[in-house]
């Protein structure tokens, strides 16, 4: 998520779709949030991911809760953890 740092928070609409939720705070600065569900039907589990953007919808800070590992993977760690099959 650390990519995303510095870019307009549209990109990451344009990518992962309108967020679950957003907020406007009162010094101008907004949190943008989507959350997901996964598991199984005996132990389901909320992953929330949020980034933080100045005025400018900027985003300067990140993060998540309840998110399984493969999600908060870089596309670095992706390719390491499901290595291409030849």
């Amino acid at each position: 998520m650390d990519s995303w740092r510095g870019h307009h928070i549209e990109e990451v609409v344009a990518n992962w779709g309108a967020p679950s939720s957003s907020l406007k705070l009162t010094d101008g600065r907004s949190i943008y949030s989507w959350v997901s569900n996964w598991g199984s039907a005996y132990l389901l589990n909320t992953c929330r991911q949020s980034f933080t953007t100045d005025r400018n919808n900027i985003i300067q800070n990140w993060r998540f809760t309840g998110c399984p590992q493969w999600q908060t993977l870089s596309v670095k760690d992706v390719s390491e953890f499901f290595p291409q099959k030849n």
